[in-house]
């Protein structure tokens, strides 16, 4: 088999961006935290030494060393409704506060491709033909205006959260293979007609959830994907406005052992090649 190339090696030198999404328990979808500008990972170790006195001195002869848990220092300056609610270990929301549908909250579309509804982000009536694996796409209609506040978006024969991802609030999409917008098929689609959300705040001490990362490195050539099923969300950090700087939301991601396998998760690298 190959080895992979060590060090003096530029090419092991990588830089690039991050995509997280967090489904909470009881949630229906995963929700994606928007543009990550910092994370870390760090172990939450145990470890121990036995010293054994059997030769007459005091020696080290065994160290174990047990990860209790492995910890995700996330920040994103996305402040959207969503990421506010798990920031202030908001609950299940207690309501919403429904408004006459307006252009940008239709409850139904009659198109029957992505081709129709799909533009390139800040290029409004671009008509997309292809979409990129991993990248977020934002839909719209035929009245100018995107669409959001998505209640249900069903593709046909593709599954949600497998083949495709939402991003509800914002209305955006993004498929996880390349995909050719016209033979993609709508089969409904809808949205509540609200742009008003309220929450219930401070009535959970924890966020229990599960969550997947992509780490995109080299324009894309190299991914990596992890996967934790299961883990805690908890908010750290002040999230103060600075009027130079846009606020900042800052979670700790906890990933604890699972009682099935895979324990921890998965971790993959992928290389899609130059």
């Amino acid at each position: 088999m190959a080895l992979e190339q060590v060090s003096p090696n530029a090419a092991n030198y990588m830089r690039g961006g991050t995509r997280v999404y967090v489904k909470r328990t009881g949630d229906s979808h995963y929700l994606h935290l928007g543009n990550i500008v910092n994370a870390t990972i760090a172990r939450n170790e145990d470890k121990q030494e036995h010293i054994t006195g059997i030769e007459g001195s005091k020696t080290v002869d065994k160290t174990r060393q047990e990860v209790k848990s492995i910890d995700y220092t996330i920040q994103t300056d996305e402040n959207t409704i969503e990421n506010v609610r798990a920031w202030l270990l908001g609950g299940t929301r207690t309501g919403n506060t429904t408004v006459t549908a307006i252009a940008d909250c239709k409850t139904t579309w009659t198109v029957s491709t992505m081709a129709h509804i799909l533009i390139q982000s800040g290029i409004a009536g671009a008509a997309v033909t292809s979409c990129t694996a991993g990248k977020w796409y934002q839909l719209t209609h035929a009245t100018p205006g995107n669409i959001r506040n998505i209640a249900t978006l069903v593709l046909t024969g593709k599954t949600l959260d497998t083949d495709y991802k939402l991003d509800f609030e914002s209305g955006k999409i993004m498929f996880v293979a390349t995909t050719t917008a016209s033979a993609v098929a709508i089969a409904s689609m809808s949205a509540a007609a609200s742009i008003k959300n309220t929450f219930a705040r401070f009535d959970v001490a924890q966020i229990d959830c599960s969550a997947e990362g992509v780490h995109s490195f080299e324009d894309g050539d190299i991914r990596d994907f992890w996967t934790v099923p299961k883990a805690q969300l908890i908010p750290s950090g002040d999230g103060a406005v600075n009027i130079e700087n846009d606020r900042v939301l800052e979670f700790k991601l906890s990933q604890l052992k699972n009682t099935s396998a895979p324990e921890w998760g998965t971790y993959e690298r992928i290389d899609l090649g130059a």
